[in-house]
């Protein structure tokens, strides 16, 4: 295509010189047919023009082409577009029928948006960000984020877990920071906050709806999928990611969370806001006093009822904690402690005294409870016996505990009676020796036994 200045030389010295084609191409140095093209439009092109269609084997079918994919635009050329149209006299590929349908395809609708706007204090929203294995260590690492959405004041907690504990304990941290809550507390739907969703009917968690009226504060949970519901958080994860945690090494949790505070509060929350054209830290200021007081701290420690494992450990949190060696096979609850994340601290009530031991002959296993009843051994002396070592061996008596009313491992303690213990039996010497009670190693009494 000739330049613009070309095509308006040429028009004026047709029209203002009455020049001929000829010497006009002559002279400018171009062909007369562009020449000709130019005269013939009487105006200068600016864009080359598109080519004219070509008539193909699917033009004919154009129509219903665009009947089909109006039915549903979803439709693939081979599996629906090309059985329709061969059945209508259509004869031709499908490499030209897929182009057809490219350029026919309605194209998805784009929707529109409104931006939110909320008063002091209103709203706050809530969503984790998650960040991969960083330790090495086989558990994941998540960033709990709250952001009021006035004054875009930001918070940030690492945890190990998403669990409802992990997650109250978050709360109470940020709104410790914000000294305040707000009137509202957008989420997502996490199985932390929503229980159960059909529409926008929302059933939330109970233990979570007792929080939210200890604080006083109403959760709202978006609408799946709508992530410009949260739009405010949603940049924050993203400021998150791209701010603070590229190029930084942690030692530990407790490292990570005390870079992520000093992050916060010098540079995320001291920055000019890109939205608001203002400093966060001294835009909070118009909104700390529309924030509803905090209460008394809420109670966010983990109780669990556990059974104490044959290994004398009880599993919380992925750390495998000591119990009580007498305790193996009952259940221990645990009284409420503080059980943060990678620092369990477990507490047992008194219990009474342990049951009477079975002393054992050096070289036999350590003896385990039996779960038949006693009168129903009179008639089946092998299982006392040990199948195929010979002659049945008589159970020597037990030793009676010196302090029956004592526990053990609590000094002082003292506990109800413990129930009658059931039957015992010696198992077969043969084999890897392993204690009942915590005597892992051949040959090692378990505590409170003798020999005959």
């Amino acid at each position: 295509m000739l330049a613009a200045a070309v095509q308006a030389e040429i028009l004026r010295l047709v029209f203002a010189e009455h020049w001929s084609l000829s010497r006009i191409a002559r002279h400018l140095g171009v062909h007369r047919a562009s020449v000709r093209k130019v005269v013939t439009r009487r105006s200068v092109a600016l864009a080359r023009a598109r080519p004219r269609p070509r008539s193909t084997l699917v033009t004919p079918f154009t129509a219903q082409l665009q009947t089909l994919l109006a039915q549903d635009p979803e439709r693939s050329a081979v599996n629906c577009c090309l059985q329709h149209l061969r059945a209508a006299g259509y004869r031709g590929g499908i490499t030209g029928l897929r182009g057809a349908v490219r350029r026919l395809r309605p194209g998805p609708t784009r929707e529109a948006f409104m931006t939110l706007t909320f008063s002091p204090a209103e709203v706050a929203q809530v969503d984790w960000g998650e960040f991969g294995d960083v330790f090495g260590i086989g558990r994941a690492v998540h960033a709990f984020l709250l952001v009021l959405c006035y004054s875009r004041l930001l918070t940030v907690e690492f945890t190990f877990a998403q669990t409802l504990d992990a997650f109250l304990r978050c709360h109470e941290q940020a709104f410790a920071f914000l000294n305040g809550s707000p009137r509202e507390c957008w989420y997502d739907n996490m199985a932390t906050v929503v229980a159960e969703r059909r529409g926008r009917l929302v059933r939330f968690h109970p233990r979570f709806l007792a929080y939210a009226g200890h604080h006083g504060f109403k959760p709202v949970a978006c609408t799946p999928g709508k992530g410009n519901e949260k739009g405010r958080i949603e940049d924050s994860v993203k400021f998150l990611r791209g701010s603070f945690w590229p190029g930084r090494r942690f030692r530990d949790l407790a490292d990570l969370n005390a870079q992520a505070q000093a992050w916060r509060d010098d540079i995320a929350n001291q920055r000019e806001h890109a939205v608001t054209r203002k400093i966060p830290r001294l835009h909070v200021a118009e909104e700390r006093p529309h924030l509803l007081p905090l209460r008394e701290p809420y109670d966010t420690d983990e109780v669990r009822s556990v059974v104490v494992s044959p290994a004398g450990r009880i599993a919380f949190d992925s750390n495998p904690p000591l119990a009580d060696p007498l305790a193996v096979g009952r259940e221990a609850p645990h009284a409420p402690g503080q059980c943060r994340d990678g620092d369990p601290v477990v507490r047992h009530p008194p219990r009474g005294p342990p049951p009477p031991l079975l002393a054992a002959e050096p070289g036999d296993r350590a003896p385990r409870p039996c779960r038949r009843a006693p009168g129903d051994q009179a008639g089946r002396p092998g299982r006392l016996a040990g199948a195929g070592r010979g002659a049945a061996r008589p159970p020597c008596a037990a030793v009676p505990d010196p302090d029956p009313g004592r526990d053990p491992l609590a000094p002082g303690g003292t506990g109800p009676p413990a129930p009658p213990h059931d039957a015992l039996r010696a198992a077969p010497s043969r084999g890897r020796a392993r204690g009942a009670l915590g005597a892992g190693h051949r040959g090692e009494r378990p505590r409170g036994a003798v020999g005959c």
